[in-house]
């Protein structure tokens, strides 16, 4: 479950919303989030220990963690912004096989229809994954 608090309504996940994620989890295809949430874990373990107002436990931690990507709202820039280029790269090509061949405005298109939701889920799977993997956040964190 979600960390609670005053501020739960962060990256609500829907009933519907949770079953994906599941399947994506159970499937693997959530390992590369993973990957990358525990590397800003340790990369912000002093904002999220500042942020769990030095409590070392895992609902403090847990909480903090979900705070910390809730506000910033990326985990990793870089891999995030080749990640959406791959979904633009996909649209072009879809597009290229019905015979629009135009980049820029097929590229414009995406960012316009898709990019907010697109960056909304990619908050979502962080913060399932976050769930999941509670135990870890707070090993991270506690191992130095």
């Amino acid at each position: 479950m979600p960390p609670e608090g005053e501020n739960s309504s962060w990256g609500k996940i829907s009933g519907e919303e949770r079953a994906q994620l599941e399947r994506l989890w159970t499937e693997g295809r959530l390992r590369h989030q993973h990957e990358k949430l525990l590397a800003f874990v340790r990369e912000e373990r002093a904002e999220i220990l500042q942020l769990a107002g030095g409590q070392r436990d895992s609902p403090a931690l847990s909480l903090a963690t979900h705070k910390l990507i809730a506000t910033l709202r990326t985990i990793h820039h870089q891999s995030e912004m080749h990640d959406q280029m791959r979904e633009m790269h996909n649209e072009i090509w879809y597009c290229g096989q019905r015979g629009d061949f135009d980049t820029r405005r097929i590229t414009r298109d995406w960012v316009e229809r898709h990019g907010s939701n697109w960056r909304n889920w990619r908050i979502k799977e962080y913060l399932f994954v976050a769930e999941h993997c509670a135990a870890e956040i707070v090993e991270a964190i506690n191992a130095s």
